[in-house]
């Protein structure tokens, strides 16, 4: 009785062990330029991935722009703000 027992619990794990083994062999993930990792069930094809460096590349070139224009309007209401106080002292 004993043995019976034990092999349908040995039959139980080999069971539940290669449907854990299943479920987690389907699961992807890559780092992108950021560092950060994503997840997916998909493989990753380098086509996809060339295609995501260049998107990241553009969205980096546009946020330098924005940082870089921003920082000039900052330079620039400084200096009016110093001519205003020049002007009224």
């Amino acid at each position: 009785m004993k043995s019976t027992h034990l092999f349908i619990l040995i039959l139980l794990l080999g069971l539940i062990s290669g449907y854990v083994t299943n479920v987690f062999s389907e699961v992807y993930f890559y780092k992108d330029n950021s560092g950060v990792r994503h997840f997916t069930n998909v493989p990753i094809s380098p086509e996809d991935k060339e295609a995501e460096k260049k998107q990241l590349e553009a969205q980096k070139k546009q946020s330098e722009a924005k940082k870089k224009q921003s920082e000039a309007k900052k330079k620039q209401l400084e200096k009016d703000r110093v001519n205003n106080i020049r002007k009224n002292y």
